[in-house]
């Protein structure tokens, strides 16, 4: 069957949910690798009021390979996150004690984003999607690492709007059998994640749809054979620079390069499969199951 073939097919089944799709599509043929991407819409005023999206979605027949990442939790205190990257004096966030307790947190909602304005941290519940007026598909949640940075839509977001979004790890989804398995991964030592994103400023303005994307980047076949993309996770340090203002697009490569914390620093559990309903945000999500 032709590749065109195969893409209208594709979405036609898609069409069977009713539930947010981002996939892209890979088809291997002998040494060469087809890559596009196959964006699945719904209207956008639909995107935004459905509390169920499709968290991870990895289905493999025959040559054909989808996938698509987009949970994570973030459920500790913001102190807790905020002790790794800066001393008080150095941000402008409220003091507040009681834990963020987000088990399960899932595209098209508001996110609390780190970014810095006027040399100072700055915490803003920001839209996690972004779709500018221009565009008429449904709002996209990740931007390549390998080509953000000269993307025609994703340049000025990498060059004026780098962010970093703090969480305990990630969820993603295995085929394993005729069940699509949940695990979360997260660090071995239990600090938490930072996770390099980029979008729309100012983020404090609360757009509802210009919001902010997480950064993916090739996961390293020694973190875990569930599909060949993760968020490109930096180091605290690394995490810091890339937000500095005063750093150029061609620097935040630089960054993403040489800050991104190494695969073996990472370990990954089954977890329940309620953490596919995005109402569920118990603490349970992330605890190993049996």
């Amino acid at each position: 069957m032709k590749l065109g073939n195969k893409a209208v097919q594709i979405r036609r089944n898609l069409r069977l949910t009713h539930r947010f799709a981002y996939c892209s599509v890979s088809k291997f043929i002998n040494t060469q690798i087809f890559h596009f991407e196959l964006l699945y819409k719904l209207p956008l005023n639909h995107y935004r009021s459905t509390t169920h999206f499709l968290p991870a979605l990895y289905f493999q027949s025959d040559d054909w390979r989808f996938h698509m990442c987009g949970r994570f939790a973030q459920a500790q205190t913001r102190e807790e996150y905020l002790a790794y990257l800066a001393d008080e004096a150095d941000r402008n966030i409220a003091y507040d004690p009681q834990p963020i307790g987000r088990y399960n947190v899932a595209p098209g909602t508001k996110v609390l984003l780190l970014s810095e304005r006027d040399e100072q941290l700055h915490l803003d519940p920001v839209f996690w999607g972004y779709a500018p007026g221009w565009w008429d598909k449904a709002p996209l949640i990740n931007a390549r690492v390998e080509t953000a940075a000269s993307s025609r839509m994703f340049k000025p977001l990498w060059q004026h709007g780098r962010a970093i979004c703090f969480a305990d790890g990630w969820f993603e989804w295995k085929k394993e059998g005729d069940k699509k398995q949940p695990y979360f991964i997260h660090r071995k030592d239990g600090e938490p994640i930072f996770m390099a994103a980029i979008g729309s400023t100012p983020f404090e303005r609360g757009d509802d749809a210009e919001g902010f994307l997480i950064v993916t980047s090739a996961a390293d076949q020694a973190l875990v054979d569930i599909h060949d993309r993760r968020p490109l996770v930096l180091t605290p340090e690394a995490a810091r620079e890339w937000m500095h203002q005063d750093i150029g697009g061609k620097e935040a490569e630089d960054i993403a390069t040489d800050g991104t914390v190494p695969a073996e620093k990472f370990i990954w559990h089954a977890v329940t499969d309620a953490v596919g309903n995005v109402k569920n945000q118990a603490s349970n999500l992330i605890k190993p199951i049996k």
